[in-house]
């Protein structure tokens, strides 16, 4: 479907909706493994870190988890947005066809 918005045109496909949020998804849990993997990676270099440079690198690590957390939930909740923004286009889509289909017109008088 599309629609024409202060000369621009939007075009709305239910099925490309679906995919981006499942590709929103996929994309979260990507980022998060990554992270993970590199997480682990420099977990591996902390042996090196003593003294005040061992209390920072802690400081830094719980700074790492809190935003890849937030990196994380926020891809969620795109996807959770983009989820939701296609299932009210749907049910409208279905709404608006089904009141569409109960309008009664009289036969057209074609003489």
């Amino acid at each position: 479907m599309s629609v024409t918005r202060d000369g621009i045109v939007y075009n709305v496909d239910p099925a490309v909706m679906d995919d981006s949020v499942k590709q929103t998804y996929a994309t979260a849990e990507d980022v998060q493994a990554h992270l993970s993997e590199l997480k682990n990676y420099v977990i591996g270099l902390e042996d090196a870190w003593r003294g005040i440079a061992a209390a920072r690198f802690q400081e830094l690590m719980q700074d790492w988890d809190a935003n890849a957390q937030k990196l994380h939930q926020a891809l969620v909740a795109i996807g959770d947005g983009l989820g939701g923004t296609s299932d009210n286009y749907q049910r409208a889509e279905h709404a608006a066809q089904a009141n569409v289909s109960r309008i009664a017109l009289p036969p057209a008088r074609l003489n």
